[in-house]
């Protein structure tokens, strides 16, 4: 996702449980220090529209996908060559509505 192309061709993220299959929306893909707690599982507000738009600012790609609290988020991290810094795509559920 770092590529613009591939970004541009993949703009989704299919996720198969046991009942059901989820369909997301990618709104970034970046990377992150480890020292952005961007994997808190129950941040306030305010911390978790800054790490949106931490994420959103130092994406690669403008996915042009609009990202808010209300919105259910997947974040996929992996490390990278420097022990400091993560690999993140994140990803807004498509239609929460099927949830």
């Amino acid at each position: 996702y770092k590529d613009a192309a591939f970004a541009a061709a993949h703009p989704t993220v299919r996720f198969s449980t046991l009942y059901q299959e989820l369909e997301w929306e990618i709104f970034a893909a970046c990377d992150i220090p480890i020292t952005v707690d961007y994997i808190d599982p129950n941040p306030d507000d305010a911390k978790y529209r800054d790490t949106l738009a931490y994420m959103r600012e130092h994406s690669y790609a403008d996915f042009g996908v609009e990202v808010g609290t209300g919105d259910q988020i997947l974040v996929l991290s992996t490390c990278t060559s420097d022990e400091n810094v993560r690999f993140v795509v994140a990803a807004k559920l498509k239609d929460p509505a099927h949830t």
